[in-house]
């Protein structure tokens, strides 16, 4: 038997999958609000249209990123899921032009649920570490 807690974690793998495995936009619409909260590393947002334009500029900077997950837990309407990305920096980001450099970096993000849809996404990335794989800017 499904309980709400087993639905709301498989909606956020699969919402993550989704995004960052099959880099695919097209259902973000039936999967968060319209005026869902979105924090990112590069910007503060509402609404999944300003989310899905950040998205294709990671996508147009990393197209070859690869996703995994690392562990992913429920703690009342919150989703919190710990992951990892690698890839090649082949296209600009933040005004960094691609450098085909590799990259690796680790994050959060937390998914808040209402009626079953993202009402805030939150992802926190050391980009600062991420930044200094691509350039040769120092932190």
């Amino acid at each position: 038997m499904s309980t709400y807690k087993d639905g709301l974690i498989s909606d956020s793998r699969q919402f993550m999958e989704l995004i960052w495995s099959e880099k695919n936009v097209d259902d973000i619409s039936n999967i968060m609000s319209h005026n869902t909260i979105i924090g990112s590393p590069v910007k503060l947002s509402v609404g999944y249209e300003p989310f899905i334009n950040t998205l294709h500029s990671w996508f147009r900077a990393f197209p070859e990123l690869n996703y995994k997950e690392n562990s992913i837990h429920l703690c009342e309407d919150t989703i919190i899921i710990n992951w990892e990305c690698r890839g090649k920096h082949l296209g600009e980001f933040l005004s960094v032009s691609a450098t085909g450099n590799s990259i690796f970096y680790e994050g959060e993000t937390k998914l808040i649920f209402k009626d079953r849809k993202i009402c805030n996404y939150q992802a926190d990335v050391n980009i600062n570490k991420l930044i200094s794989q691509i350039s040769d800017f120092i932190f």
